[in-house]
């Protein structure tokens, strides 16, 4: 079984972090309490997020799980809810509420008016290029919905750090909420396959290593 020392030798120069789930650009069928059209996401860069909802220009923000944005008197947020498709596609939906403020002409006043939306779309599910089994040991970092396995080890005078990254399901993140907590900042041990990601859609850059398949982390065994 090849060990980590042949992961930190990949190319894993990682800057952003893995979320529960991605968000992908596109066109979206739309329904706005029963306005049908199309919602557009053109561009997703660093939590912010450009497109058009029934021909309308925005700029939101996207944090991994909860896409906001607002287009005139109107605010709109959505979670973000995925299923497997057809073959190898995943089915996305965009689901939540639209608050649109009306100004009461009697009163100097603006009513707030809530009502639901929702947004679908069927893309490919993003397809890993390549995977190595591996025994990967470090230190677990867990920040919300990000999580990664950090590795250090010393180069010279230098400490070098490799993350190999946690990518999970919406489904699968709500067992790891439970099971990681009491592993965070402990050395762990994972055997498991890991994998490159060559989709520009997703949330891992191109080329980032990450772990493959279920993540089960064990507690590592301290040297006596």
């Amino acid at each position: 079984m090849i060990r980590f020392a042949l992961a930190l030798a990949l190319p894993l120069a990682l800057a952003t972090a893995t979320h529960a789930a991605d968000l992908p650009t596109g066109t979206w069928a739309a329904n706005a309490d029963g306005t049908k059209g199309d919602f557009i996401i053109k561009e997703i860069k660093d939590g912010k997020v450009t497109g058009s909802m029934l021909g309308t220009d925005f700029t939101g923000t996207w944090n991994g799980k909860v896409l906001t944005f607002g287009i005139g008197t109107s605010t709109y947020e959505a979670h973000l809810v995925t299923e497997p498709g057809e073959k190898d596609q995943t089915k996305y939906t965009l689901t939540g509420t639209r608050l649109q403020g009306e100004r009461i002409p009697s009163r100097v006043a603006i009513h707030t008016v809530k009502t639901g939306w929702y947004a679908q779309m069927t893309a490919a599910t993003p397809v890993p290029q390549g995977e190595i089994a591996a025994q990967v040991r470090g230190v677990l970092v867990l920040d919300g919905t990000i999580a990664y396995v950090s590795v250090k080890r010393k180069t010279g005078a230098e400490i070098e750090e490799t993350r190999i990254w946690v990518y999970a399901s919406e489904g699968e993140w709500k067992k790891l909420n439970r099971t990681l907590p009491p592993l965070n900042g402990k050395e762990v041990i994972v055997t498991a396959k890991l994998s490159q990601m060559t989709s520009k859609g997703a949330s891992i850059p191109e080329g980032a290593l990450y772990f493959l398949g279920q993540f089960e982390p064990k507690l590592a065994d301290l040297p006596k």
